[in-house]
């Protein structure tokens, strides 16, 4: 009975010690797997941070490349526009300066030719003025003042929008020459005020004559001016029709405002005429 106990006990213990180291390997073989699998795990992050280094690296490069030819092409075409169209509006620039000099001469020469002729045309119209002057006061020793002052209001109408109206009455000025032509001369020295300072669209003129006196009244619809202001009341124009009525020893009245037309009256007492 001895043997066979010590039989099983032996069966036991290697038994025993086949199982321990069984489960020793099942241990070992499972720790190296796990710390194979760290390994791999760790391998396989460090080859995909690699990886991802050199995608970053890679899209760097690439978007470094993508700039520089952006750079280098913006470069070019500045370099083509200075080159190419800078000069081209650089001569533009040159070649209008030129023309805006020529044009600038040109206006001024124009000015200057249209105050010349200006000149020329005023210095033609007074001529006009005076050689019509003379050719009605030849009229007027010829066939006296109401034709003569009629053929001058003919003249003015047919140049001017003035409607002149006439109410002349049969004045014999034959003991009187010298008060005819002065009379003739301040109707005239009246029509050139009128159309030059009055913007007047009609004027009226009317003479009376009775036993010991003549007289004439002129009246416009212009703008009229301020009598009490001496400027106006002794202009050049007013300061000759005074002096004209003076030089004959005729009276003379004057009625204007602003905006009222002007008149003037003119008496001429025949036993005072000069």
């Amino acid at each position: 009975m001895a043997p066979e106990k010590n039989y099983i006990t032996f069966i036991v213990v290697v038994s025993t010690i086949l199982v321990l180291l069984l489960v020793a390997m099942v241990i070992d073989v499972m720790l190296l797997y796990r710390n194979r699998k760290k390994l791999s795990e760790r391998e396989l992050q460090l080859k995909q941070s690699q990886i991802d280094d050199l995608l970053q690296k890679h899209e760097i490069d690439s978007v470094n490349a993508l700039l520089k030819g952006q750079n280098d092409e913006r470069k070019r075409i500045a370099q083509e526009l200075h080159d190419r169209l800078g000069s081209l509006l650089f001569t533009a620039k040159l070649h209008y300066s030129k023309v805006q000099k020529a044009v600038v001469d040109l206006q001024e020469k124009q000015e200057k030719a249209s105050v010349e002729v200006n000149k020329l045309l005023d210095e033609a119209v007074d001529e006009v003025r005076r050689i019509s002057h003379d050719l009605y006061e030849s009229s007027l020793v010829k066939f006296g003042f109401n034709t003569a002052l009629t053929q001058l209001v003919g003249v003015i109408e047919t140049s001017n929008p003035l409607s002149i109206h006439l109410q002349l009455a049969k004045i014999d000025f034959s003991a009187i020459q010298t008060a005819e032509i002065e009379w003739y001369r301040i109707v005239q020295e009246l029509l050139s005020n009128t159309l030059k300072h009055a913007d007047a669209t009609k004027v009226t003129i009317s003479t009376v004559e009775d036993s010991d006196s003549i007289s004439l009244l002129y009246k416009d619809d212009g703008r009229g001016t301020d009598l009490t202001s001496t400027a106006n009341a002794s202009g050049l124009g007013m300061k000759t029709i005074r002096s004209r009525a003076t030089s004959i020893g005729a009276e003379l009245h004057m009625k204007s405002s602003k905006g009222n037309g002007f008149e003037v009256q003119i008496i001429l007492l025949k036993d005072e005429a000069i």
